[in-house]
C-alpha cells in the first residue's frame, strides 16, 4: 500500500529556432526565415510563427522567382523560334502561344511537303487550341523524349477528326535535340527526292534527325532539310539499320500481311511504344489493332492469351520481362501448357517481347536476364537476337509461329546500327528457330553467347587476335530449341568451349550448355573443361562502378579465354 509518487509535469513543447543567415538576394529573407532552417517550418528568424501575411509575402517572393525564370527560358525559345521560322519576324505583333502554334504548323509542313507561306490568325490559332481532337505541339506535360529513342513519329499532317493526333513535342526537346528547321526551298527539293522512291526511305533512328540548331543560330542561319528518318514506317533498307527499326518493320510486315496479328501493351500507340519500337503502327493500323493498356501485365497478358486461343495472334509487349513475372502465371501455365493439356485443340500462336537483362542504372529489379528461366519450359520457344538481321527475323519466324514465342531483346541494343543484310528487303525474311549463327570463325576455342554480349565475345576476339589466337565467336540466337549440332561441329575444330551470358551463374544457359556437351561426342574433342563466364552472383547494385564489375564484358571474356587456353 505505498503511495506512488505524482507524475512529474509535462515537459513544455520545444522552441525551435532559426540561426541567423546571410541574405543573398536582400533581406526579405532572413526576415522571413530562409528555406531549409526554420524558415521553411513556418518560423521567424527570431523563432516565433510566421504571420499570415508574411507567409503571404515569401509565397509570392517564391513564386515571382519561379515565374521569372520561366519567362526567361520561354522567351528565349520564341525569340529563337521567330528567328528560324519565316513569318515570324514580328514578336510585337503575335502573341507567345500563337508564336508556337506557328511553328508547330510549319514543322508538320516540313514533314510532308514544301511549306506555304506562313499565315496566322490569333482567332483560327484559339479555335483549334479549344478544340478536343488536338493536343499540338508544345502542350505535353509528358512530351517523347527524342535523343535515344528517335524522333517523334507522327509529324505528319494535321489529324483528321479523332482518328489520327500530332506529336507532342516540348520547347525543351527541341532545344536539347537541336531540331533543325528548314527555308521552303531547301524543303522542297527534299521532298521530291524522297517522292521518287518511297522504298529507298530508310526508318533512321531518331537521333539522326538531331542536326544542330546552332548552324542556325549563327551569321549566315544556313538551313538543312529533316532527312527522310521523320517519315515512320518505311520497310526499305539502306547501308545500316538499327536494332529498334529493324523491330518495327518485322512488326509493320507481319501486321500488314496477317489482319489477326495485333499489338497490345502499355504505351505501344499513342507513346509510340516505351522505345519507340511500335512508332507509327497506331497511325497505320488504328486502336483496334494498336492497343495501350493499363498498367497490369497479369491483366493484358491474360487477355492476350485468351486471344490467341481464340484465332487472333497477339505480339504482347511488355516494358520489360521484369514486370513480366506479375503476368508469369499467365505465360506459363495457361500459354505454354494449355495446347498440351487440351490435347491438341487449343492453340496459342502469341508473341511476349520486350527488354530483357542488365540495361543502365536500373538496379537489382529491373536487370535480370530470364533466358534460362523460360528456357525450362515445355511448350515456349525463346529467342534473343543480338544485331539487326536477328531482330528482324527472329521477330517475323515468331509471329508466324502457332506456338507461344518469347522474344527477349536488349534496351542498350535497340539504338545500335548494324549493316543491312540484302535478305533483310524481302517481306518474306526469316531466321528459323534452333539455327545459330557463326559471327566469327576461329579455330582456337569457341565463344557461345547470346544477345548483347555476342558484341563484347566480338570485341574480345579481335584482342585475341592481336596475340594470334583465333576464336570462333557463335551467336546462339535461340536458346529455346538450342542449336547444340553448330556448338558440337565448333568444339570438334576448336576443342575448347567458353560460355558467356549476363544471367546469374547457378542454372543458367552456360550450364545447360555444358551439360549437354558433356552428354555428346563433343565431349571427347575437348582439351579443357567448358568454362562458364556470366554476371555476378548477386543483385544487381546501382551504383555505376559496381554494375560494371557484375556484367562480363570483353576485358573479361578476353582474360578467361587465355585462362581456358592456358596462356599467361
Amino acid at each position: 500500500n505505498m503511495a506512488h509518487p505524482p507524475p512529474p509535469p509535462p515537459l513544455p513543447p520545444p522552441r525551435l529556432y532559426s540561426m541567423p543567415r546571410m541574405a543573398h538576394n536582400g533581406g526579405i529573407n532572413n526576415k522571413l526565415g530562409q528555406s531549409g532552417g526554420a524558415g521553411s517550418l513556418g518560423l521567424g528568424i527570431s523563432g516565433r510563427p510566421l504571420t499570415a501575411e508574411e507567409k503571404e509575402m515569401k509565397r509570392k517572393v517564391s513564386h515571382s522567382a519561379i515565374e521569372k525564370r520561366r519567362r526567361e527560358r520561354t522567351n528565349a525559345v520564341l525569340r529563337e523560334l521567330q528567328d528560324i521560322v519565316p513569318g515570324l519576324s514580328k514578336p510585337g505583333k503575335i502573341q507567345k502561344l500563337e508564336i508556337l502554334e506557328a511553328a508547330a504548323d510549319y514543322i508538320r509542313q516540313l514533314t510532308t511537303s514544301a511549306p506555304e507561306p506562313l499565315t496566322l490568325s490569333v482567332a483560327k490559332a484559339k479555335q483549334r487550341r479549344n478544340s478536343r481532337h488536338y493536343r499540338g505541339l508544345f502542350y505535353s506535360q509528358d512530351p517523347p523524349r527524342l535523343g535515344d529513342y528517335g524522333a517523334a513519329s507522327r509529324l505528319g499532317s494535321l489529324p483528321d477528326e479523332a482518328t489520327e493526333r500530332p506529336a507532342l513535342l516540348s520547347p525543351k526537346a527541341i532545344d536539347e535535340q537541336h531540331l533543325t528547321i528548314t527555308t521552303p526551298a531547301s524543303v522542297s527539293s527534299t521532298a521530291s527526292n524522297n517522292d521518287d522512291d518511297d522504298d529507298d526511305d530508310s526508318a533512321d533512328d531518331g537521333t539522326a534527325l538531331a542536326e544542330s540548331m546552332d548552324a542556325c543560330r549563327g551569321t549566315g542561319r544556313t538551313s538543312r532539310a529533316l532527312p527522310s528518318a521523320v517519315r515512320h514506317n518505311s520497310s526499305a533498307v539502306g547501308d545500316t539499320i538499327t536494332v529498334r527499326e529493324a523491330l518495327n518493320q518485322a512488326i509493320d510486315e507481319e501486321m500488314e500481311r496477317d489482319e489477326s496479328v495485333w499489338l497490345l501493351g502499355e504505351e505501344v500507340a499513342q507513346y509510340n511504344g516505351a522505345y519507340k519500337v511500335s512508332k507509327g503502327l497506331l497511325d497505320k493500323y488504328g486502336p483496334k489493332r494498336v492497343v495501350d493498356t493499363p498498367i497490369t501485365e497479369m491483366g493484358f497478358a491474360g487477355i492476350a492469351v485468351g486471344a490467341a486461343f481464340h484465332g487472333t495472334k497477339p505480339i504482347c509487349e511488355f516494358m520489360t520481362f521484369n514486370f513480366a513475372m506479375q503476368a508469369i502465371d499467365q505465360i506459363i501455365n495457361s500459354g505454354a501448357k494449355t495446347h498440351y493439356m487440351s490435347g491438341g485443340f487449343a492453340k496459342c500462336p502469341i508473341v511476349f517481347r520486350g527488354p530483357n537483362g542488365a540495361a543502365a542504372g536500373v538496379a537489382a529489379q529491373h536487370s535480370q536476364d530470364y533466358a534460362s528461366w523460360y528456357g525450362q519450359i515445355p511448350g515456349l520457344k525463346v529467342v534473343s537476337p543480338y544485331d539487326a538481321e536477328d531482330a528482324k527475323g527472329l521477330m517475323k519466324a515468331a509471329i508466324r509461329d502457332p506456338n507461344p514465342v518469347i522474344v527477349l531483346e536488349n534496351e542498350l541494343m535497340y539504338g545500335v546500327s548494324f549493316p543491312a543484310s540484302a535478305g533483310m528487303s524481302s517481306k518474306d525474311f526469316v531466321v528459323p528457330f534452333g539455327k545459330a549463327k557463326i559471327a566469327r570463325e576461329g579455330t582456337d576455342i569457341t565463344i557461345a553467347t547470346y544477345s548483347r554480349p555476342v558484341g563484347f565475345a566480338l570485341e574480345a576476339a579481335e584482342l585475341l587476335a592481336k596475340e594470334g589466337i583465333s576464336a570462333e565467336v557463335i551467336n546462339l540466337r535461340s536458346i529455346r530449341p538450342l542449336d547444340l549440332p553448330a556448338l558440337i561441329k565448333s568444339i570438334k575444330k576448336t576443342n575448347h568451349l567458353m560460355t558467356v551470358e549476363q544471367g546469374f551463374p547457378q542454372f543458367g544457359v552456360g550450364s545447360e550448355i555444358s551439360a549437354q556437351i558433356m552428354e555428346s561426342e563433343a565431349f571427347d574433342y575437348l582439351d579443357a573443361p567448358v568454362c562458364r563466364v556470366t554476371g555476378a552472383d548477386v543483385p544487381m547494385p546501382y551504383a555505376q562502378n559496381l554494375e560494371s564489375l557484375a556484367l562480363p564484358d570483353a576485358e573479361v571474356i578476353y582474360k578467361q579465354a587465355k585462362r581456358v587456353l592456358n596462356i599467361e
